[in-house]
Formats: C-alpha cells, sequence, structure tokens
C-alpha cells in the first residue's frame, strides 16, 4: 500500500520505536488471551487430563510469554543504548573532521599573500618569456548543506581535492568562503585547461552523491589573456567578487551549532583575507 511504502526519512527512529511498541503490544495481547482461554481447562472442574499437568502446561507457557516479552524489551533497550552511543562517536567524527577542515583552510593564504605571488611570478614570466596562468574556483552552497560544521568541511574538501591535483610549484590561496584562487607558473592555457579537468573531476567526487556543492573554474592566462599583473588581479577580483553574491555564506546558516563553529565559520567567510601563515605551496 502507498500509505506504509513513504516513510519519512527524518522519522526512522520514530517509526521504529513505533514498530516495537505495536509488535510488544500484540505479543502481550496474544499472551494474555491464550493464557485466559487456557484457565477455564485448567482450573474448572471436572478436569480431562491430569490436574498436575495442565498446570504445569498453563504455568510454563505463562512463564514462557513472560521471559520473552522480557528479553524483547532488554534488547530494544541494548539496541537504543549502542544507537546513542553511536550518534555520540558520529558527532565527534563530524566536530573533529570540521575542525580539521577549519585548522586546513585558515592556513591558506589570503589575498595578501596572493598579490605578493603573483607580483613576483608575473616578473618572473617577464623575465623568462614564460606563460603564467591563474585559475579561480568559486562555489555555491546547495541546500542540503546547513550546518556550519557541513558547510566548514564541503569547503575543506574542496580545498583538498584542489591541493591533490596541482604540482609542487602550484600555489593554492583561498580568499573567502567558496572562493580559491590557483597560480599556475610556466603553465600555457592548454596545459592550465587540463589542471582545470583534473580538478573539476576532484571537486565532483569531494561533492559527494547529495551534491553539496556546484563550482565553476575560470582561466586568466599571461599574455593570452592579460598584458599586467594589476589587470590579472583586477580580473581575478571581479570573477570572485560576482560569485560571492550566489552562494549561502556561512553566518546566514541556521544556528544550530556550538559557539566555537560559529566563530570558526565567521573567520572563514570574512572577505579578503589577511593571514599571517605562509605560502601554499604544495609540494
Amino acid at each position: 500500500m502507498d500509505v506504509f511504502d513513504h516513510p519519512d526519512p527524518h522519522k526512522l527512529n520514530t517509526r521504529d520505536a513505533q514498530l516495537w511498541f505495536l509488535a510488544l503490544a500484540l505479543l502481550a495481547v496474544f499472551s494474555l488471551g491464550i493464557a485466559a482461554l487456557m484457565y477455564p481447562a485448567v482450573f474448572s472442574s471436572p478436569v480431562i487430563l491430569a490436574d498436575p499437568y495442565m498446570k504445569v502446561v498453563f504455568f510454563g507457557f505463562c512463564g514462557l510469554s513472560a521471559l520473552t516479552l522480557g528479553y524483547l524489551v532488554d534488547r530494544q533497550l541494548v539496541i537504543q543504548k549502542l544507537r546513542r552511543r553511536l550518534a555520540e562517536e558520529q558527532m565527534q567524527r563530524t566536530d573533529l573532521i570540521s575542525q580539521a577542515s577549519t585548522d586546513l583552510l585558515e592556513s591558506l593564504p589570503g589575498l595578501g599573500h596572493f598579490q605578493d605571488r603573483l607580483a613576483m611570478e608575473f616578473r618572473r614570466s617577464v623575465n623568462t618569456n614564460q606563460p603564467l596562468t591563474i585559475l579561480t574556483v568559486t562555489m555555491s552552497l546547495t541546500r542540503t548543506v546547513l550546518l556550519p560544521r557541513e558547510i566548514i568541511s564541503a569547503f575543506g574538501d574542496a580545498a583538498k581535492a584542489i591541493m591533490r591535483r596541482l604540482r609542487g610549484v602550484d600555489s593554492l590561496f583561498f580568499f573567502r568562503a567558496g572562493v580559491f584562487t590557483v597560480i599556475l607558473p610556466q603553465t600555457s592555457t592548454g596545459d592550465a585547461n587540463k589542471t582545470a579537468d583534473r580538478i573539476t573531476e576532484g571537486l565532483s567526487d569531494a561533492s559527494g552523491a547529495c551534491d553539496r556543492y556546484t563550482f565553476s573554474i575560470k582561466v586568466f592566462n599571461y599574455p593570452d589573456d592579460t598584458s599586467s599583473s594589476s589587470e590579472m588581479e583586477r580580473i581575478v577580483r571581479a570573477a570572485a567578487g560576482r560569485s560571492i553574491d550566489g552562494f549561502v555564506p556561512i553566518e546566514e546558516s541556521p544556528p544550530a551549532s556550538t559557539g566555537e563553529e560559529k566563530s570558526a565559520a565567521t573567520r572563514l567567510n570574512a572577505p579578503d583575507r589577511q593571514e599571517d601563515s605562509g605560502d601554499a605551496r604544495l609540494h
């Protein structure tokens, strides 16, 4: 029947408790009913069979019914205790992952280091007549990601996915929540597009089956697209600025988290981050 084929996924625990209660209630009713039907045959007179045997059967049935009900209730209590323990362990694991993601994002250099790195790499490209490419990765969270710890974990997983696809000479920067920038020295537009394809594959895998976020990657190359470092920086700022308006900021998420998580989320969402950490070169 359609009435029973579409349970609410958010109420599975309640539905399970209701089914257990129904099963125990039915078992108790059946046991009491059978005992009530047996009682006249055991204690009324005349007794067809031997009286001691009938009483043994009757009391044995009552005892077995009580033990069965007690065993099922005890098993249900044990299962509930194990579920609570698993939920606590899952919460601890989620907190550890969220903290690791927060540490990773806060360790990435921000806009100030990006400007210094861009100026240095651009001078080197001009002197050596080598190309220089910048990738901007902009992310937009979906409605499946609501809690601050989930948002931080999504951004942290995205950062790890990007880092795994980069070379040792490449540099990753984190401007604000949902905006990453990568500097690719000595990389042409064609090679940068291949790197962008690898990053796209990694971000798609990190997004998960529930599609925690959508993203877009843009490629800017010197000398194909720009002729100066200031122009390249201006283009990157414009690309990052337009994307910020599209996704849900961390501080606008539902307030269902601890103060420490909110503080970390606010720090990660600060515009144009100016961390003092070193260059995030990937070795």
